[in-house]
């Protein structure tokens, strides 16, 4: 079975690189409820930039946002739900 991996980037404002954004991805599963899958930090760069992929060999619906836990410079934020879909 070939392995499916979508890609995500995100960007912040630059003040916030060296911080941690977390991205957590739920799956749909067969009663059409979203069921947790992961959440992990990962390290902005210099330009407030992180790039992501996601590895699966389940073909379902899956959703991925970002959050912010804040500083104390910073309150803390979350993104919208993106959605994607893997396949065969």
């Amino acid at each position: 079975m070939r392995r499916r991996s979508p890609s995500f980037r995100t960007h912040t404002d630059e003040t916030k690189h060296h911080k941690d954004l977390w991205f957590e991805v739920d799956r749909l599963d067969g009663k059409h409820r979203w069921r947790y899958v992961a959440s992990e930090p990962f390290s902005l760069g210099k330009k407030g930039i992180v790039t992501v992929v996601f590895r699966s060999d389940r073909i379902g619906k899956y959703r991925v946002r970002t959050s912010f836990h804040g500083d104390k410079d910073h309150l803390k934020d979350v993104s919208p739900w993106a959605y994607f879909k893997l396949t065969s």
